[in-house]
């Protein structure tokens, strides 16, 4: 009888304390692991899952503190279809009476939709090695606060962090990015990703520049030599033309210096027309000079075709610090100023009149600042022809000759003069990296109304051409 007490007594403490013990500890488990639930939607459809020793289970789920769904479950998963929101549940153990034994808390469960995280860029982004503080923009209606974005650079991932501004999503980028073209991954929690390529460019400091060739038109047939003119040249640099209806085949390559380089390339076969040169130093991001070489049509011996006109339209602005000498010896310095410019290179085929163009500046500002003169605003409107010669390497010398307006505030309070007309001669020089020129040198005007007195102005610009 001892024996057979002592055996209930300890089925008793089981039924009552351990076991009852075991489960709370489990469902503790359970709430701690279930505290932030995230479920993604599938077509409609999501499971909800937990870890239990219990074969009977109570499944409570509610929202806006409004229960929908109260059943028993012998699971310890189950599935569900819910719409995408926030939603609370609970889990309940049950015993082979199904009363609760134990649960867990009302639990926070957020259910989305699975989605691809479609986006473009604003604008693709092309930054120096090293350079600090910069954003890559993008645009997307399929973010959230889940979506992760990484940058992607062969086996090279980093995540960056992202900013909200609208529709828009601005990303802070690394100050040590590999040089290199970089694609943007996004993915969403659901697994889906969306990849955008070449979307960065990062260009090494020691990337190489292509300043010029030696010849810029050739004709079919034979095989001949080029020079190439830049700035970092490696030893195992490489080089290509690619052309609308394909490459033309290098035969060989001489790097002379950092600067030089010859080429020998076979146009036997060569299709007519105009070819970018693409170029790297080994591991750095291609360098292209477009529209660097043309192979023109076989000429008829009977008959000398015209060829064709292709201008360059560049577009220019800078700072123009201006000084008007009137004929009282009065000195209008304008150290304010600023102009901006439209050029058109004729595009001839003739070495001389290729080198013709035609530039339209306006310029503004405020004159008298730092003389007794009082401040007051200045402007003026101007057209020229200039002469740009075909040479060799970056820097080529610019002559400009022109006529233009002045319209002073100064000079039509003081000496009536409601504009000053002008012919203008300017003497500079444009210095070339790849689209980009700086032109630096400086404008003489005489006026030409009622008085006559120089003004002399500078140039300080810098450019595209396209």
């Amino acid at each position: 009888m001892v024996e057979d007490s002592a055996k209930f007594s300890l089925v008793h403490i089981l039924q009552k304390w351990i076991i009852p013990l075991i489960i709370l500890l489990i469902s503790t488990w359970i709430s701690h692991g279930q505290e932030s639930n995230l479920l993604i939607s599938e077509e409609g459809a999501v499971i909800l899952e937990w870890e239990s020793e219990a074969s009977l289970f109570r499944i409570q789920i509610r929202r806006d503190g409004q229960v929908f769904l109260d059943k028993e479950h012998e699971k310890s998963e189950i599935r569900l279809n819910l719409a995408p929101g926030l939603y609370e549940y609970r889990i309940a153990a049950l015993n082979a009476f199904t009363k609760e034994e134990s649960s867990t808390a009302w639990l926070p469960l957020r259910v989305k939709s699975s989605r691809i995280p479609y986006f473009r860029p604003v604008s693709p982004l092309d930054i120096e090695e090293g350079e600090s503080g910069r954003k890559l923009v993008v645009k997307s209606t399929e973010f959230d606060e889940d979506t992760l974005l990484q940058l992607i650079r062969g086996d090279e991932r980093i995540t960056t962090e992202w900013q909200k501004e609208g529709k828009f999503y601005s990303l802070q980028l690394p100050d040590s990015l590999e040089p290199g073209i970089w694609n943007l991954e996004a993915r969403d929690i659901s697994g889906k990703t969306f990849t955008f390529p070449e979307i960065l460019t990062v260009q090494s400091a020691k990337s190489l520049l292509i300043h010029g060739l030696s010849v810029t038109e050739l004709p079919p047939g034979g095989t001949f030599p080029i020079e190439i003119f830049g700035e970092r040249f490696d030893k195992n640099m490489t080089l290509r033309f690619e052309g609308s209806d394909g490459l033309l085949r290098v035969v060989s390559i001489e790097i002379f210096n950092e600067k030089r380089a010859l080429v020998y390339l076979d146009l036997i076969g060569a299709k007519s027309s105009d070819y970018t040169l693409i170029a790297s130093n080994p591991n750095e991001v291609e360098v292209r000079f477009e529209e660097a070489l043309r192979v023109e049509p076989a000429k008829d011996l009977m008959e000398t075709k015209k060829r064709e006109v292709k201008p360059r339209v560049e577009f220019h602005a800078g700072y123009s610090p201006m000084l008007i000498v009137f004929n009282k010896n009065e000195l209008l310095p304008i150290y304010i100023a600023a102009d901006i410019a439209l050029l058109l290179q004729s595009g001839w085929e003739t070495s001389f009149l290729r080198g013709l163009g035609a530039e339209i500046r306006a310029f503004g500002g405020i004159s008298g600042v730092g003389s007794e003169i009082g401040t007051e605003l200045i402007g003026g409107l101007d057209a020229s022809a200039y002469y740009r010669p075909l040479v060799k390497g970056p820097i080529a010398p610019v002559f400009l000759v022109g006529v233009g307006v002045i319209h002073s505030e100064h000079a039509k309070t003081t000496y009536e003069m409601d504009r000053i007309s002008v012919i203008r001669t300017g003497l500079g020089i444009d210095i070339v990296r790849n689209r980009w020129i700086t032109r630096i040198g400086v404008n003489t005007s005489i006026s030409f109304d009622k008085e006559i007195f120089p003004v002399v102005s500078l140039m300080l610009r810098q450019g595209l051409r396209y």
